[in-house]
C-alpha cells in the first residue's frame, strides 16, 4: 500500500546548495568602501554591483549590496544575518580582487559552510597586474576553489577562463545593466560647433585616451568646428604623468579646450555624458565599459575596440593604435548618430539577457 503523502512528516528545509532553487536564493554583494566619503571612491564598481543587483531584483532575485571597509566588518554582518529570521543568505558575491587576501576567504567558507562565496573578477588581465600580487592571489583562490565545496572564482568577461590553464575552470558572471532607464528620443544635433567628446574614465595606459585625445582633435579638424573634450580628474597620483602628455597636445590650440570633470554621484555623471556627442573609448582591455553603456543608455555613441564583444561592430575601431582609425569610426558614427545609438541599445539589450540566464542558472546550479 502506498502512503499518502499528505500523511507524512513534513520535510525540513534543506539548504539551497542542496536543492537549488531561485525562489531559496538570497545574495550579497559586496565592495570595498575606502573612503565612503568620497563620491568617486570606486565609483565604476559601485555603480556595476548597483546594476547587477538592481536587474537581479527585477528578474526574482532575492538581492542585495553591501559596502564594507574590513574584514572583520563583514563578518559582524554576516554574523548580525544569522540572528535574523526568514531566508538565510546563501551567496556572498565580493567584487574586488584585492579586498581580501585567500585566507580570507578559506575561514569566510569555514565559518558559514552553507553560504557561497564568490571572488567576482571586475576586469581583464591589465588592470589585475597592477593589484598587490593580483595573478598570484587568483591562482591561490583557484587552489582554495579546488579544496572547498562553497568557493567560487570568477570573471564577467568570457577571456577570464584563460585561468583554467592552472587546472580549475572559473564561473562566468557578466555584468549587468539596468535597460530600463534608456532615456527616449535619442537626439541627432545638426550643427556640431562645437563638438563635444566625452573620454572618461581613469587615465591609465591601456584605457589609451591619449589616442582618444588625438583622435578627437581630427574630428574637429576634419569637420572644421571647434572641440571640447571633457576627461575625469585624476584621483590617483600614478595618473598624474599620462594627463600631463594629454593636456599638452592641446595647449596653444584656440579651437580646442580641454575640461576636467570631477568624479560625481552615478545620476549626476549620467547627465554629463548625456550632454556629448560622442565618446570615444579605444581600450586595449576591457570587460564591459560602464561608461559606454552609460552613453547607450543616455542616446550617445561611443567609439570602442573589439574589447567589447559585445558593442555593434560598427562601433569598432580596427587599429586602436591609430588615432585616425579611431576618428574615422567617430566620424562615421556622428553622421548617424540616431541609428548609431539604437544600434547600441540593440546590442546591449541582447547582452544583458544573455547575461541574466546565465546569472539565473548560476543560482539554480
Amino acid at each position: 500500500m502506498i502512503p499518502d503523502s499528505r500523511d507524512e512528516a513534513p520535510v525540513p528545509r534543506r539548504p539551497h546548495h542542496v536543492a537549488p532553487h531561485i525562489a531559496s536564493a538570497r545574495c550579497v554583494f559586496v565592495i570595498h568602501k575606502r573612503e565612503p566619503s568620497l563620491p568617486g571612491s570606486e565609483a565604476g564598481l559601485g555603480i556595476t554591483i548597483n546594476c547587477n543587483m538592481r536587474v537581479l531584483r527585477e528578474h526574482g532575485v532575492d538581492a542585495q549590496s553591501w559596502g564594507v571597509q574590513t574584514f572583520q566588518q563583514l563578518c559582524h554582518r554576516l554574523e548580525s544575518e544569522e540572528h535574523k529570521t526568514g531566508r538565510p543568505i546563501t551567496h556572498v558575491i565580493v567584487s574586488t580582487p584585492n579586498f581580501l587576501v585567500p585566507h580570507q576567504f578559506a575561514e569566510l567558507a569555514q565559518r558559514w559552510p552553507e553560504v557561497e562565496f564568490v571572488m567576482l573578477a571586475h576586469t581583464g588581465l591589465a588592470y589585475l597586474c597592477i593589484d598587490d600580487h593580483g595573478p598570484e592571489r587568483i591562482r591561490e583562490l583557484l587552489h582554495l576553489q579546488r579544496a572547498t565545496h562553497n568557493f567560487k572564482v570568477a570573471g564577467n568577461n568570457p577571456r577570464f577562463e584563460w585561468f583554467g590553464i592552472y587546472g580549475v575552470r572559473p564561473l562566468l558572471l557578466p555584468n549587468l545593466y539596468d535597460t530600463g532607464t534608456f532615456v527616449e528620443p535619442v537626439h541627432h544635433r545638426r550643427n556640431h560647433d562645437p563638438v563635444r567628446i566625452g573620454s572618461f574614465g581613469e587615465n591609465r595606459p591601456w584605457k589609451n585616451q591619449e589616442v582618444a585625445a588625438m583622435a578627437a582633435l581630427s574630428i574637429a579638424r576634419k569637420l572644421n568646428v571647434r572641440l571640447e573634450l571633457f576627461v575625469n580628474a585624476d584621483r590617483w597620483k600614478q595618473t598624474w604623468g599620462y594627463s600631463q602628455a594629454r593636456k599638452e597636445l592641446f595647449d596653444g590650440l584656440p579651437w580646442a579646450s580641454l575640461h576636467t570633470i570631477e568624479w560625481a554621484a552615478w545620476s549626476k555623471f549620467r547627465q554629463i555624458v548625456g550632454t556629448m556627442d560622442l565618446c570615444l573609448h579605444p581600450s586595449f582591455d576591457e570587460t564591459f565599459c560602464v561608461v559606454c553603456a552609460d552613453g547607450i543608455a543616455e542616446g550617445v555613441p561611443s567609439v570602442v575596440t573589439d574589447a567589447l564583444e559585445w558593442s555593434p561592430r560598427s562601433w569598432q575601431a580596427p587599429d586602436p593604435a591609430d588615432p585616425e582609425s579611431v576618428a574615422a569610426v567617430g566620424l562615421g558614427l556622428l553622421a548617424n548618430r540616431a541609428a548609431a545609438v539604437h544600434d547600441g541599445r540593440k546590442a546591449l539589450i541582447s547582452y544583458v539577457e544573455a547575461g541574466v540566464r546565465r546569472w539565473l542558472d548560476y543560482f539554480c546550479g
